[in-house]
């Protein structure tokens, strides 16, 4: 009845309504994703220009390269690391941090690290695609280990980061600004220079307030990174979803020190797990991880069972657990006393030559440590 309205010539201006198709349907979905992308790259340009991320991030390396400390004869006495000072709440003392270069860390543990937090890290530009959903809202997951980079540099402060504040919109402002910046860090430094970086400033909160894989070995086992096995990088790179836990005190209850380990057991079973599903270990490797009684320093743990059996029947604080300071520390310490009493930006400052003798300090330091003296009073000898 109403065919000749179908037939009356249209105008070109007005479009008559297209039929609900799948075609149009993934166009408007395009369009969404569009809209959103260029929401989130307005949103982290306007993060990292307000919090002045954008001109830290070029010099990022001069930030984080640490002070190469030699003795008279030219002979390494470690790095000091530049590192906030300040009431932040998650502030880390400067004298309690210590870089090591990629050479210097074991395979094992930059496997485990590379695997659990971005297995894609060498094939993406900083920003993994696939992850950036979960990334966008989640405050922990998804990130990718340039990311993970920037918040605890740059935009450590920012947001909801080391600050007061919690809020979902201050977490996606925090994850657009890192969208941002991720790739131009990847593509100023190189995956390899951000590894280093990175494992510099993993941020292990909690565990004596230390940060990098140097403070965390030592702390946790004892041991230089480069000796890390291949069960205690697991282990490590477990706990850095909350490093806290591994803290243990005298008069924590048995049961909830036991199920406080048997998490890190677990975390670090899952750690070994994503290493042999992506076929970094051999299974004879994985196999003798996972049979490996792990024993920190601060914990005195009981097995029982072996090989793939291996489990935790109990766990407690050691009481002979003795926290001693590094002398190396301490000699940072005394290093950035004296920039600071000269008046020296440390930041400004590539090499300190001392001038002692190395050889001569560690056959002192081995002497009076052998009398009694430990920590700082050795190493200020």
């Amino acid at each position: 009845m109403l065919g000749w309205w179908n037939r009356w010539p249209r105008s070109p201006f007005v479009r008559r309504p297209e039929p609900w198709t799948l075609r149009r349907a993934l166009r408007a979905a395009a369009a969404g994703v569009g809209l959103l992308t260029l929401g989130l790259l307005g949103l982290g340009v306007a993060g990292a220009l307000s919090t002045g991320a954008l001109g830290r991030v070029w010099n990022l390396r001069s930030e984080l390269l640490p002070i190469e400390v030699q003795d008279r004869r030219g002979a390494p006495l470690g790095v000091i690391d530049h590192c906030r000072e300040g009431n932040a709440v998650n502030a880390v003392p400067c004298r309690e941090s210590l870089s090591v270069p990629l050479t210097g860390v074991s395979e094992a543990f930059l496997l485990a690290y590379v695997a659990k937090e971005d297995v894609r890290f060498f094939s993406h530009p900083g920003v993994d695609l696939g992850r950036l959903p979960r990334a966008m809202l989640s405050g922990a997951g998804g990130s990718t280990i340039t990311m993970q980079l920037l918040k605890n540099s740059v935009l450590a402060g920012h947001f909801d980061y080391d600050t007061d504040r919690r809020g979902p919109l201050l977490t996606v402002a925090r994850k657009a600004t890192e969208f941002v910046l991720a790739p131009l860090v990847t593509w100023r430094y190189g995956r390899r220079e951000v590894l280093a970086m990175s494992v510099n400033s993993l941020p292990w909160i909690g565990i004596g307030q230390r940060k990098g894989v140097y403070d965390a070995s030592r702390a946790v086992f004892g041991v230089e990174p480069a000796d890390l096995s291949l069960a205690q990088s697991a282990f490590l790179v477990g706990l850095l979803p909350a490093p806290g836990r591994y803290l243990v005190q005298e008069d924590t209850p048995p049961e909830t020190a036991t199920a406080r380990f048997r998490w890190m057991r677990s975390q670090q079973l899952v750690t070994l797990n994503i290493l042999r599903s992506h076929g970094l270990v051999s299974d004879g490797a994985y196999a003798q991880a996972v049979a490996t009684p792990v024993q920190p320093r601060l914990w005195r743990v009981e097995y029982a069972g072996s090989g793939a059996d291996l489990r935790v029947v109990s766990a407690a604080r050691n009481p002979d657990y003795a926290n001693e300071p590094e002398p190396v520390w301490a000699m940072q310490e005394l290093v950035r006393r004296e920039l600071r009493r000269a008046g020296v930006d440390p930041k400004r400052v590539g090499r300190v030559v001392l001038t002692i003798d190395a050889q001569a300090q560690a056959a002192l330091t081995q002497r009076v440590q052998g009398e009694g003296a430990t920590g700082p009073r050795a190493a200020g000898v």
